[in-house]
């Protein structure tokens, strides 16, 4: 008798189908599946997926843990979306691959793998903010979600012999897609921890520099344009003595916030390399604080959201600064330096000198990291009884200006004065009459400022920019009288560092040495760590003067 011959095509097909069902395993078939278990299946997905990316939005943002629910809630619909969208392509390539003859548990690790993927690249792009400690905020999101995959395995796989008398194939059926999605996700982790770090930049030391000499200061003016110099110059011997300063219209500064432009003028180099950039905001469902989120978290939020009115999006500007400033290459080349309120000075950073941040010339904040030591009192009196920012931060100038005369030897001293900014922002849309009146002890307080450092022996420069319409302008008293040709407000920062017998800095895109240039290293640590509450509190201080647009 010949052997029976090898089994049908169609009879081969209708065997491995039974085996899928369970119909060959022994007992009874598994009972009808509800229509509404993979709804519900998709939505704890989804649930969970936005619940992580809210966590790794919130936390690389520095926002208030209070937005982790309205943050959780608006991804929802976006990652239901995903999820759908990746449950029906992993469908279709299911019944490809089972068409082709693949094995029920290589499909099923095959798919595990890449919803692994598919959910690690997912979080990084709806969670990568604008923060330059995300990356290594969303490895330690990503890790511990693999951690916990890897104790849902063992759980799984212990219940399933405890509770199936010893038949434990359906927690291993399940077990290798888990172990290669937690995989998948610890690989994620890692890779984006390793990419997250970068060399410290080499510190030069003083001694790699010429010796300084001279005595320069920088006095930084919010809300003064050319025109409303010239116009206020009639009326005042001192500004009209200013006013005739050779002068240059500035340009190259860029952006609409404060912080934002006087940083690039403070580094010399565009917003880009410093890091303090202007950034979007979302403000969800009517919460006071917002997330600065990457752009495709933005724009997918925006777009399921805006219509129904649940996001504002507003400007302001990132709080990181990763490029030294003018007075602190100074320090490090051995120059004392003398610093009040100019944007982007926050947190108080180690130099040669005294600094009082921004927070402290605005809001009279006294901790470590808004003022040095030796200004602390100086800060502390001068707000002490004082009606607002403006007035604050005159009296403080004022101040400065005094320590700064009474100081010996080279110098480089840096001032802001923000009042004119402040006030036309409260009286926007006021008479006119009002609002001169209100100018009126402002500009006055600038011409004394200058009068006091010329006198003290300062090449005083003045840099302004208008509050809305006008010519920024940098005008100097060691400038020939009249109108020079533009000045790109990145190269103040040089010009400055040169007038102190310092050489320009060298921005680092340039190939070999260049003579005359020298690099200033990475910015100085901070002189103390900021407390936690510090980002929320200096978003509320922006958010108070009018500097979240």
């Amino acid at each position: 008798m010949s052997a029976p011959g090898p089994p049908e095509a169609p009879l081969e097909s209708a065997r491995r189908e039974l085996a899928r069902r369970g119909y060959l395993g022994g007992g009874r078939p598994p009972a009808r599946v509800s229509r509404l278990r993979p709804l519900a299946v998709a939505a704890a997905w989804a649930a969970t997926l936005a619940a992580v990316a809210a966590v790794a939005a919130v936390v690389a943002a520095a926002a208030p843990a209070v937005l982790l629910a309205p943050t959780a809630l608006a991804f929802l619909p976006v990652t239901l979306v995903l999820v759908v969208v990746g449950a029906g392509l992993g469908r279709l390539l299911a019944h490809g691959l089972l068409a082709l003859g693949a094995e029920p548990g290589f499909v099923s690790a095959l798919l595990g793998g890449a919803a692994g993927i598919a959910v690690a690249l997912g979080v990084i792009a709806l969670a990568g903010g604008p923060s330059a400690d995300w990356p290594r905020w969303i490895a330690v999101i990503l890790a511990a979600l693999a951690v916990a995959t890897l104790a849902a395995v063992a759980v799984r796989l212990a219940l399933a012999r405890r509770l199936a008398l010893g038949r434990a194939e359906p927690g291993r059926a399940t077990a290798l897609p888990a172990l290669l999605f937690a995989f998948s996700l610890g690989a994620s982790a890692l890779l984006v921890a390793l990419g997250a770090r970068s060399p410290a930049e080499p510190t030069p030391a003083a001694a790699a520099y010429p010796r300084p000499a001279g005595r320069v200061a920088v006095v930084a003016v919010d809300g003064l344009s050319r025109e409303d110099l010239d116009a206020a110059a009639a009326g005042s011997g001192s500004l009209g003595r200013v006013a005739g300063w050779g002068w240059a219209p500035l340009v190259g500064a860029g952006g609409r916030l404060p912080a934002v432009v006087w940083t690039t003028v403070a580094c010399g180099v565009e917003a880009r390399r410093h890091g303090v950039e202007e950034l979007e905001e979302v403000r969800l469902f009517g919460c006071r604080d917002g997330l600065a989120l990457g752009t495709a978290a933005r724009r997918a939020l925006v777009a399921a959201w805006r219509p129904l009115g649940g996001v504002e999006v507003v400007a302001r500007p990132a709080l990181e600064r990763l490029y030294p400033t003018f007075w602190e290459m100074a320090s490090r080349a051995g120059c004392p330096v003398l610093v009040g309120g100019w944007w982007g000075s926050w947190p108080v950073r180690r130099v040669l000198g005294e600094v009082a941040s921004e927070r402290a010339w605005l809001g009279g904040a006294t901790g470590t990291d808004a003022v040095t030591p030796g200004l602390a009192e100086v800060v502390e009196a001068a707000w002490r009884d004082t009606p607002d920012a403006a007035t604050g931060s005159d009296r403080l100038a004022l101040e400065l200006v005094g320590r700064a005369v009474a100081a010996e030897g080279p110098q480089a001293v840096a001032l802001a004065l923000p009042a004119l900014d402040v006030v036309q922002r409260r009286a926007a849309g006021g008479p006119p009459v009002a609002l001169a009146a209100a100018l009126a002890p402002h500009l006055d307080v600038l011409a004394r400022a200058i009068a006091g450092l010329e006198a003290g022996g300062y090449r005083v420069w003045l840099v302004a920019l208008p509050w809305r319409d006008g010519t920024p302008f940098v005008a100097a008293s060691v400038l020939p009288a009249g109108r020079h040709a533009e000045v790109d407000a990145r190269a103040l920062a040089g010009t400055w560092l040169a007038a102190l017998g310092l050489p320009a800095p060298d921005d680092g895109q340039r190939t070999g040495a260049v003579p005359g240039r020298a690099g200033y290293g990475p910015p100085p640590p901070p002189l103390a760590a900021p407390p936690p509450a510090a980002r929320a509190v200096q978003r509320e201080l922006l958010r108070s003067l009018g500097y979240l647009q």
